[in-house]
């Protein structure tokens, strides 16, 4: 416990190294579904016909749904540490019992 009271988001880390994996898996439909509702992949296939175009140009090998999971990922994660930052800086953003157990305990040993 005491690791996850060290750095302004060590309960993030400490989650997204338990948690990267596991969520990673599962993103890809999640992604495709979504990318799929806006009309991404038919105006991606404008776009690669339109690169074709360009004489002696290679098409760049990129995995789009992983890459979108990724940033995805990414910013769920830097949310969720900005928020552990406030709630560790700002007693009022401890609006829970189990909040208020575990950052306020951390306030009180970093003095």
């Amino acid at each position: 416990m005491y690791g996850l009271l060290a750095k302004s988001d060590a309960a993030t880390e400490d989650l997204r190294e338990r948690t990267s994996s596991p969520l990673h898996a599962r993103f890809p439909p999640i992604v495709k579904s979504a990318m799929r509702a806006v009309g991404f992949y038919s105006i991606y296939r404008e776009l690669i016909a339109r690169y074709r175009q360009i004489p002696f140009v290679k098409l760049p090998a990129v995995d789009l749904e992983d890459d979108v999971a990724d940033r995805t990922q990414a910013a769920l994660f830097g949310e969720l540490a900005k928020q552990e930052s406030r709630i560790r800086r700002d007693p009022a953003a401890q609006t829970s019992a189990r909040l208020r157990r575990v950052f306020g305990a951390a306030a009180g040993s970093a003095s």
